[in-house]
Parts: C-alpha cells; sequence; structure tokens
C-alpha cells in the first residue's frame, strides 16, 4: 500500500510540474504581447505618420524603447523611408542623460549598426540623433 502511496503522490506531483510549465508558457507569452503592444504605442506616438513629408526628409524618434525594439523600428523605418524615396533622415536616439548611471546605451548601439547598414551613411552626428542618407531605392 506503502507503494501505491508514493507512486501516486509522485503522478501528482509531475502533474503539478506541467500545469505550472505549461502557466509560466502562458504567462511569458502574454509578456511579450504586451512588451510588443506598449513598444508599439511608444513609438506611434513619438512617430506620427506624418514623418514622411513631401521634402524627401523624415525623422524617427526611437526615445524609451529597448535597444532590440528601438532596432526593430529603425529597420523599419529605413525600409518606409526607401520605399517613398526619402533621401534624407534623422535618427533620433537622445543624449543618455536618463540612462542608469548617465550612460547611453541606446545610442551607440544604433551608431554601430547605422555604420554597419549598407543602405545608409551617416552624415552628420548630433547630440541625441543621426543625420543619415538614404542610399538608392530598393524594390521589396
Amino acid at each position: 500500500k506503502r507503494v501505491s502511496t508514493e507512486h501516486h503522490s509522485e503522478q501528482s506531483y509531475l502533474m503539478l510540474v506541467v500545469q505550472l510549465e505549461m502557466t509560466a508558457r502562458m504567462y511569458s507569452s502574454r509578456e511579450r504581447t504586451y512588451d510588443q503592444q506598449a513598444s508599439e504605442i511608444i513609438f506611434d506616438t513619438l512617430n506620427p505618420e506624418s514623418i514622411y513629408d513631401s521634402s524627401r526628409y523624415a525623422k524617427v524618434d526611437l526615445h524609451y524603447l529597448r535597444i532590440s525594439e528601438a532596432l526593430f523600428f529603425l529597420r523599419r523605418h529605413i525600409h518606409h523611408c526607401r520605399e517613398r524615396d526619402v533621401s534624407v533622415t534623422k535618427i533620433i536616439v537622445g543624449r543618455g542623460d536618463h540612462s542608469s548611471g548617465g550612460v547611453a546605451r541606446l545610442r551607440p548601439v544604433v551608431r554601430d549598426w547605422l555604420e554597419g547598414a549598407r543602405e545608409v551613411e551617416i552624415t552628420k552626428t548630433l547630440p541625441g540623433s543621426y543625420v543619415v542618407r538614404i542610399r538608392g531605392r530598393r524594390i521589396w
């Protein structure tokens, strides 16, 4: 009878572990969804569609975004610029004044990405932003 009780206890424990793992996956998925929605709201608030105007100049503000989110929106912005034949864009990253320790985290990562991207060229570095020339239109 003792063996049976131990076996039942082990099965209950394994079922509990499986339920907890499933619950953890569900919450992790929800967290990613909410993070993505929050970054979209932040980006859309800082970057209304009117940023692409008829003067072939555009801008994008990447403030308040995590590095991975900022790089996603930067790539998307460059893609939109190329689709619209925008030749110059301003990439706003901030100076890092509000970063922990006052050390910019986003600025150097964006600069590295811009320097490594074939489709753009940094033409001017300003405090908290870069002015970038878009090289040639790309058909996607």
